[in-house]
């Protein structure tokens, strides 16, 4: 029996990563994937194949485009990944032997394991980086922060031990093209405040 979790992702241009996430998620009942509508690749067409329920949508930016994915989910109960996460093994695990358990008014956080351009970083600072992720949207939504984005609501924390696996950058130059990216982002948010 699979799980009334909706997992939510937004994505743009991750043909490359995007089944992987999706396919992690196979125990959980429903899959909403918010392609930003200037997606040029085949992120959508994947998404639809892997049995996700897909919305093109114009960026509003992080927190109002994730805001919008979680009002599409079918569940109460969200799960909210990037394109480039998964869930291992372990969070899947603990997922179906805690869900009867959760409590409704708490945000589940879990520890984010990286892999970075072909390893495994746990050091540095980059492991755990607790993410909250999971929550019922009856009691916490994201905010409409464009840009580094979180969950609002309640003030209840719990936590799992799975981790979440996020395929962060194959090479050193996607590393340094979202560093630009995200720098862009920041001006833009600076300069409409």
């Amino acid at each position: 029996m699979k799980l009334p979790i909706s997992l939510v992702v937004i994505a743009k241009n991750e043909e490359k990563k995007i089944a992987q996430c999706i396919e992690s998620a196979h125990f959980l009942d429903d899959v909403v994937v918010v392609v930003d509508q200037s997606t040029t690749d085949g992120t959508a067409e994947i998404a639809k194949q892997k049995g996700a329920r897909v919305f093109i949508k114009e960026w509003q930016g992080f927190g109002p485009q994730k805001r919008w994915a979680v009002e599409q989910a079918k569940n109460d109960w969200v799960l909210c990944l990037d394109a480039d996460e998964r869930i291992s093994e372990e969070m899947a695990e603990e997922l179906r032997e805690k869900f009867p358990h959760l409590d409704p008014e708490t945000k589940y956080y879990f520890p984010l394991a990286a892999f970075y351009m072909g390893r495994w970083i746990w050091h540095g600072g980059w492991f755990p980086d607790f993410k909250g992720r999971l929550f019922h949207r009856k009691y916490y939504q994201w905010d409409l922060a464009t840009i580094h984005e979180r969950v609002v609501g309640g003030a209840k924390m719990g936590h799992f031990l799975g981790p979440i696996e996020h395929y962060v950058f194959d090479h050193f130059s996607d590393h340094i093209e979202t560093n630009i990216r995200y720098a862009r982002l920041l001006a833009d948010a600076d300069e409409q405040k």
